[in-house]
């Protein structure tokens, strides 16, 4: 059911492990531009967002309940800088939260999807669970996927494609 959209999520997630691999990390702590979101908290809040999507599925979360501080929404990211994860450990929740956010998506029954969605802040406009995830798993993905891609142009490097 979910075929088009990880196959979006599959690309997205390979996206973002080609930028991080141009990031040092002096520089996944720079935002593009003043008040920006530097690239440890945008893979930090994505890696946040596949437990989000793996608890609207009923499935245990992986991550620490302090990543909630670090990279949840209305987190203040250069508050806690020096908080942030190094580079290999956010790329490897990222890559985890991926791959079992994906899991449980194929897994879950399908009449699941037409549930209402539990998140009340987009219920009015992704009114079940399944466009919930559709979102998670494509268009907030590519969002902050953008994010990252203006930081690392902001260091000078060419477009990836």
């Amino acid at each position: 059911m979910f075929d088009h959209d990880l196959r979006i999520y599959a690309f997205l997630q390979g996206y973002v492990l080609q930028i991080a691999q141009d990031l040092d990390e002096a520089a996944m702590k720079t935002p593009a531009y003043p008040g920006g979101n530097p690239p440890t908290w945008i893979i930090g809040h994505l890696s946040m967002v596949s437990d989000f999507g793996l608890r609207l599925l009923g499935q245990e979360t992986r991550l620490p309940r302090t990543w909630g501080v670090l990279f949840g929404p209305g987190s203040k990211p250069m508050e806690h800088l020096d908080r942030h994860p190094p580079k290999a450990e956010l790329l490897e929740a990222y890559t985890q939260g991926h791959a079992a956010l994906e899991a449980a998506v194929r897994a879950a029954d399908p009449e699941k999807f037409s549930a209402p969605n539990p998140f009340q802040p987009l219920a009015g406009v992704l009114p079940t669970l399944g466009t919930m995830l559709a979102h998670l798993l494509t268009s907030h993905e590519s969002f902050h996927v953008s994010q990252l891609s203006a930081c690392r142009r902001a260091k000078g490097l060419p477009p990836l494609f």
